[in-house]
């Protein structure tokens, strides 16, 4: 039996080959294989997972549209809309944390029962599903008509939080019970739904140092929650707009993500630049390709 993501690159070459594209580079990713495909013009990733999954990478261009349109339409395994919310609660999640360049952002949600029918008008869900373009509108909607909190941590404060915990987990335990704690703060709900990104209770343990009281629930695929959808959008909209930034102060076309091969490139640019404390504001230093640049 064919897996989704044999499928999905026999649909994806397929698309290519139709639409005139050249498939430039196929090279496994952790947990499936990126393609990189050009129009002769621009130059996008596309990452494959093996769970069915797509999300496409690169900067903003016509091809990019191009391809997130047919990711969208295409998507293999793809979730069934969030249902509807049957009590008031905080949706947290997280952008960023796969790739080099660029901050971490945490973002939460609250969301009233009353709101689900138009936030499923409106076709709320994982933002990996959604173009560039759509997660910017949606976001703009939602900060209008949800309390949200939005936690952007820059590559230096990424970096001095990594430094200080030690752990990547540890660090989004501490994010997401900050951004919990703020909306029971401000709107008094008390609970709160997270994706589940480790066996340890790391949101917990913070929420709980911090005498926080919001009942926390914790699950695999809980981006088929409406709250926890619009922290998705929230965070990769604001993720997205710091990362341009990045690109448009560093004059780099910085990738996303972290298996890009022009990835060590751009690392020993910044670094012959600016030195380590270019890398420190650029990039998390966690990583292992950042390692190897200061290393040497």
């Amino acid at each position: 039996m064919t897996s989704p993501l044999e499928n999905l690159l026999d649909r994806l070459r397929s698309f290519a080959l139709k639409q005139g594209l050249q498939i430039l580079i196929e090279h496994p990713i952790d947990y499936g294989v990126q393609v990189v495909i050009s129009d002769g013009r621009y130059e996008v990733p596309v990452n494959l997972y093996t769970t069915g999954r797509m999300l496409v990478g690169g900067k903003a261009s016509p091809l990019r549209s191009q391809l997130q349109e047919w990711a969208t339409a295409h998507q293999a395994g793809k979730v069934a809309p969030p249902g509807r919310v049957t009590a008031a609660h905080i949706g947290v999640d997280e952008a960023g944390k796969g790739d080099i360049f660029g901050p971490l952002v945490i973002a939460g949600a609250v969301v009233l029962p009353e709101q689900s029918t138009l936030m499923q008008s409106l076709d709320i869900r994982d933002s990996k599903t959604l173009s560039s373009v759509r997660i910017r509108e949606l976001a703009d909607w939602l900060v209008n008509r949800c309390p949200v909190e939005v936690l952007v941590l820059s590559p230096v404060e990424y970096n001095a939080r990594y430094a200080e915990l030690g752990n990547l987990n540890k660090l989004l335990g501490w994010g997401h019970a900050r951004v919990i704690q703020t909306l029971h703060t401000r709107t008094g709900v008390a609970a709160a739904l997270s994706d589940q990104f480790s066996e340890r209770p790391h949101i917990q343990q913070a929420l709980t140092a911090a005498n926080c009281p919001v009942v926390l629930e914790e699950r695999p695929h809980a981006e088929n929650d409406l709250a926890v959808a619009a922290a998705s959008i929230l965070a990769r909209a604001a993720f997205e707009q710091a990362f341009e930034e990045l690109r448009r102060k560093s004059g780099l076309e910085l990738p996303y993500g972290a298996s890009d091969p022009a990835i060590p490139k751009f690392l020993q640019q910044i670094h012959q630049r600016w030195g380590e404390e270019g890398l420190r504001r650029s990039a998390k230093l966690n990583f292992k390709p950042v390692k190897a640049v200061l290393g040497g």
